[in-house]
């Protein structure tokens, strides 16, 4: 598709259709705006507690001198490479590590959408650019990784700025901007092994376009390569086989987990987030939109000027899931979705780019359904109802309410609280690992506290603990996307509840 799509007028003048009357000034204003937008909803998310893998980057990066990261991360300790780590751990340093190992993550997600837009500019016009930048700042699945402690952001942030440079280097020759491609796709390499993907994609369009001119392109991937050199013995893949096993790939899980990329939630069903309504209406929205492009290229009322660009658009967003899906059919099944973000910021251009072929009188209309139903995406996920754990608020109340001898019970769970609350205490406690059934042996207390995942009508009663000279004085329940009790226990020689 063309860069800037041309449309005919009347009078035989043409004019840019998908930036009609608007000029770059009030582009960059409205980009500038979302991008505000997309950095403080992930700040707004920020403080929420550590969960899954995030756990994980705390305890190879929170603690450990540079080095010793290093030999944390190397596998199988780790199975993401190292660029991340490298800038969590140097932010860990300003103050709360729990909350500022997702620095890179929070930055380098908001810095996506004005690149996304740039991207989309040169790719679809200026319209495209701002529609596309719109789409992945409102993003539920961009903001869930965006303030993750995890690199998957990272990788994400330099696949676009790379996808750039390989489209500017092409056009202008200019040196700057092939080095500019060189070192940011080594970075995503270097942040996440399915970005390989969508640089290999970047690669074969360079040598294409630049087919009569091999040199430069030749010289800067060889140039990619010798950089991740380094990094080579240190792949290591065999602990990923635990992600065939608890979400296998199959047809059903692949068209999942790729509308979960463009309008969803990692831990809730397109089905809940955006709802059976939403599909529909992005559905539609985005077939109006291919039946424009499609009718108005040939018709002549759009008049393309680089076709090739088109097909770059949509081999950037189809290659993770590509990619990924032929990995895990002939070797290790990783399939999932968040394995899938690098192809985040090509799928909001090519979605862009879509709405922007749309007849001016329609597009809006189109536009606005689109974004508002990913606006209602982001505020549902943002709700109780689907925000991480809250281990953070548990922590804080047990710091209030447990003396450092009173028993704290952890019963096994997903949710690994044993190794979560710890991290979350600010006062020193005594933490017991429980085992279903029993009541382990235990320090006397003035309290006890039983911590069981699930909701107090989920869990029946007879499964739940039941210590010898105890009684129940208490029950907490905290919701959200995984929820837990919190069961408070006295010696029955004391009457008073703390």
């Amino acid at each position: 598709m063309q860069v800037t799509v041309a449309v005919t007028d009347p009078g035989g003048s043409t004019r840019d259709a998908t930036s009609g009357a608007r000029d770059d000034r009030a582009a960059l204003a409205a980009v500038g705006a979302l991008t505000l937008a997309a950095l403080l909803l992930r700040v707004s998310q920020v403080h929420q507690s550590l969960f899954g893998d995030e756990l994980w980057t705390y305890q190879q990066v929170a603690h450990h001198s540079l080095t010793g990261m290093f030999h944390a991360i190397r596998p199988p300790g780790e199975n993401a490479p190292p660029l991340f780590f490298v800038l969590a751990w140097a932010s860990a340093k300003v103050g709360d590590p729990t909350v500022w190992i997702r620095f890179p993550s929070l930055v380098l997600g908001a810095a996506t959408v004005p690149v996304v837009y740039v991207l989309g500019r040169e790719l679809a016009g200026r319209t495209a650019g701002v529609i596309a930048a719109a789409l992945i700042a409102v993003n539920p699945f961009a903001l869930y990784y965006g303030t993750e402690a995890r690199p998957y952001a990272t990788m994400a942030f330099f696949v676009a700025v790379s996808t750039v440079a390989i489209v500017k280097a092409t056009r202008t020759g200019a040196l700057p901007w092939w080095v500019l491609y060189v070192l940011s796709a080594a970075a995503a390499a270097y942040s996440g092994y399915t970005a390989i993907f969508p640089l290999a994609v970047q690669a074969g369009w360079s040598l294409w376009i630049c087919r009569g001119r091999l040199t430069r392109p030749l010289l800067a991937d060889a140039a990619i390569v010798l950089l991740y050199v380094p990094w080579l013995p240190h792949l290591y893949a065999k602990q990923l086989a635990v992600i065939g096993f608890l979400e296998p790939l199959t047809l059903h899980n692949a068209l999942r987990d790729i509308l979960r990329v463009i309008v969803g939630y990692p831990y809730a069903s397109v089905t809940a987030i955006p709802t059976v309504p939403g599909l529909i209406v992005l559905a539609v929205c985005a077939l109006a939109g291919a039946a424009a492009l499609v009718v108005g290229v040939r018709t002549g009322q759009l008049r393309v000027a680089r076709r090739g660009d088109l097909w770059f658009i949509c081999a950037l967003a189809a290659a993770a899931p590509v990619g990924v899906a032929l990995y895990s059919s002939i070797s290790t099944d990783i399939w999932d979705a968040r394995d899938l973000y690098a192809a985040a910021p090509a799928m909001s251009v090519l979605l862009g780019t879509l709405l922007a072929a749309i007849p001016s009188r329609l597009r809006v209309a189109a536009v606005t359904a689109v974004l508002a139903t990913i606006v209602f995406a982001t505020v549902r996920a943002i709700s109780p109802a689907y925000s991480r754990p809250a281990f953070r608020v548990a922590a804080h109340y047990l710091d209030r309410v447990a003396a450092p001898h009173d028993p704290i019970i952890v019963y096994p769970s997903f949710l690994r609280l044993i190794d979560v609350l710890p991290v979350e205490f600010q006062k020193p406690h005594t933490v017991i690992s429980g085992a279903p059934g029993r009541w382990p042996p235990a320090p006397s207390g003035g309290v006890a506290v039983a911590i069981v995942e699930g909701r107090s009508q989920d869990v029946p009663s007879t499964d739940l603990p039941r210590p010898s000279g105890y009684a129940l004085v208490g029950r907490r329940q905290y919701n959200g996307l995984f929820p837990f009790m919190l069961l408070t226990y006295r010696p029955v020689t004391t009457s008073a509840s703390r």
